[in-house]
């Protein structure tokens, strides 16, 4: 029986830690292994966040201390590697389009 126990610990682990990886690749943190890119998906990494929360949720009472502090660890890193990319995402939204570029910039210089 311990050693069946040990095997779900070691399951459960490996299900929240590849959540946790899901969501950094989503947030554009970490390259995806399956494209060799980095890409940004706020959507899903949002989805692998609330999927954590929901384990969280449903397992309460039922963690280890240690796997306790682990996924509430995980879960606020990755809300605040969230929280980041929303407020990037929105700055990028309020930068002004009629960025000029260094080329840009010189060519109107010897324009004149």
């Amino acid at each position: 029986m311990k050693d069946e126990m040990s095997k779900y610990d070691i399951l459960f682990q490996q299900l929240i830690l590849s959540l946790q990886m899901q969501a950094m690749i989503f947030m554009g943190k970490v390259m995806n292994p399956a494209t060799q890119k980095i890409e940004k998906n706020l959507d899903a990494a949002q989805y692998s966040i609330d999927s954590l929360i929901a384990i969280r949720t449903k397992v309460k009472g039922n963690l280890s201390k240690e796997e306790d502090d682990m996924l509430n660890k995980i879960i606020y890193d990755l809300q605040l590697n969230y929280a980041d990319e929303i407020k990037q995402k929105d700055m990028e939204k309020q930068e002004p389009d009629n960025k000029i570029t260094d080329t840009e910039h010189r060519d109107k210089a010897n324009a004149k």
